[in-house]
């Protein structure tokens, strides 16, 4: 999971060198995105995720269910059960 996360802060970290980069050589990152074509083309790309994440999530939403019914709740149930196990079988000094 660190590696991860690592990861997720030098994705943040070149962005935000990078827009100051930009913004130390007078190029206009927001004007960029409000020009009438960037706009149009990240609405676009909005409604396509919209479309698709809205007919996709009730699928997700099941497997997600499912997911939990038959292997999130029987491992947690066998640990829990395992360190009931080993606790109750402890040998007191």
């Amino acid at each position: 999971m660190q590696n991860k996360n690592r990861g997720l802060i030098k994705i943040f970290l070149i962005i935000v060198i990078g827009v100051i980069l930009l913004a130390a050589f007078n190029i206009d990152v927001q004007g960029f995105f409000h020009k009438p074509a960037v706009e149009k083309v990240t609405t676009m790309l909005w409604q396509i995720f919209h479309t698709v994440w809205t007919a996709i999530n009730p699928y997700l939403h099941k497997a997600w269910g499912l997911m939990l019914q038959y292997i999130w709740t029987p491992v947690t149930n066998r640990l829990n059960l395992t360190t009931e196990v080993a606790t109750s079988t402890s040998v007191s000094l």
